[in-house]
C-alpha cells in the first residue's frame, strides 16, 4: 500500500479506498501519517455513499491514533461514532474491536462501570462469532472491571470462566492475561497471584506487573522487597503513569526517615496529576460518552 503511486488512482472511489488502507497501514507499521485525508476525502465520500462499514473503519482508525496521542476524550467520541455506524453492519470483527477498545479506554481512565458494560457487549459479539480468543479477552476485561468495582466474588467467578480459554490468548498478550488473573487473586489467593506475576515478568518487564507484586509484598509485611520493586518499576518506560508507585515510595521514605528526596517525589506526583487533570478539564469522559 505504501508503494502505490497515487497518481495512478482512477477515480474518487479508488482514492477513498486507498487513503483508508493507507491510514490503516501507517498505524500498523508506525509509518508517519497525518490522517488528514480521512477528514477531507474518506469520511465525506463514504458518508455520501452511506457506506457504514467504511465509515466505521475510518472513525476507528482516527480513534486509534487519538489513543496513541493520549487524547482520550477525542478517542471516545470517535469510537462512539464508529460504534454507531458498525451497528448497521454485520461485521462482527469490527463491532468487537470497537467495543474492546471502548472497554480498554474506560478501564485505563477509571470508568470501570462503563468498562464492564462494553466488555459485556464485546462478550456477546464474541459468543455470536464463536471466537474463543475474543471470549478470553472479554472475560479478562470483565473480571478486571469487577475487581475495580470491589465486586471480588464476581471478579473471581469471571476469571475462572476465562481460564479454559487461556490457551487461545496470543503469545504477545500472555503476560497481560496473567496480570489480569493475578490482580483478581492478589488478596484472596496471594501465593497464586505471585506465581502468575513472576511468570508474567519472565515474559515481559512491566511497571504494572511490578507494582502489583510489590503491593502483595507490602500487604504481607515484606516492605523492603516491595520498596525495591517499586523503585525498579519507576525505571520501566512503558507509558503508564507512575503516580501510585510514587505515592507508595513517598510513604515508605517518610516512615523510614528518608526525607532528602521527598520534595522531588511530591513535585513529580503533582506534575502527573496536573497532566491528567488538564486532559479531562473541559469534559468528563463519562459524560461525553453518555451524550
Amino acid at each position: 500500500v505504501l508503494r502505490i503511486n497515487r497518481s495512478e488512482l482512477a477515480d474518487r472511489e479508488d482514492s477513498a479506498h486507498y487513503h483508508l488502507l493507507h491510514v490503516q497501514t501507517s498505524l500498523l507499521t508506525q509509518h508517519p501519517d497525518t490522517l488528514t485525508m480521512l477528514d477531507s476525502l474518506v469520511i465525506p465520500y463514504y458518508y455520501n455513499k452511506r457506506n457504514h462499514v467504511k465509515l466505521a473503519e475510518a472513525y476507528y482508525y482516527k480513534a486509534y491514533d487519538m489513543v496513541r496521542q493520549r487524547e482520550f476524550p477525542k478517542a471516545i467520541q470517535l469510537y462512539k461514532m464508529a460504534e454507531e455506524h458498525a451497528s448497521f453492519t454485520s461485521k462482527l470483527r469490527l463491532q468487537y474491536k470497537i467495543l474492546e477498545n471502548l472497554s480498554y479506554i474506560n478501564g485505563f481512565i477509571g470508568n470501570h462501570a462503563l468498562q464492564l458494560d462494553y466488555a459485556q457487549k464485546s462478550l456477546k459479539i464474541a459468543k455470536t462469532a464463536k471466537n474463543n480468543e475474543w471470549i478470553a479477552y472479554a472475560y479478562c476485561r470483565m473480571s478486571f472491571a469487577y475487581s475495580r468495582l470491589h465486586l471480588k466474588d464476581s471478579a473471581v467467578s469471571i476469571i475462572n470462566r476465562a481460564m479454559p480459554y487461556s490457551h487461545h490468548i496470543k503469545r504477545k498478550d500472555r503476560s497481560t492475561f496473567l496480570v489480569y488473573v493475578a490482580y483478581t487473586y492478589k488478596y484472596a489467593l496471594p501465593d497464586t497471584a505471585k506465581k502468575y506475576l513472576m511468570e508474567a515478568l519472565s515474559q515481559e518487564e512491566s511497571s504494572v506487573t511490578m507494582q502489583l507484586l510489590a503491593d502483595i509484598y507490602n500487604h504481607e509485611g515484606n516492605k523492603e522487597d516491595a520498596y525495591r520493586l517499586w523503585k525498579k518499576a519507576l525505571t520501566v518506560n512503558d507509558g503508564v503513569p507512575k503516580d501510585n508507585i510514587l505515592h507508595n515510595i513517598l510513604n515508605y521514605d517518610m516512615e523510614h526517615g528518608h526525607t532528602e528526596h521527598v520534595c522531588e517525589t511530591v513535585n513529580e506526583i503533582l506534575h502527573i496529576k496536573d497532566s491528567i487533570l488538564n486532559s479531562l478539564r473541559n469534559d468528563t469522559i463519562k459524560d461525553l460518552q453518555l451524550r
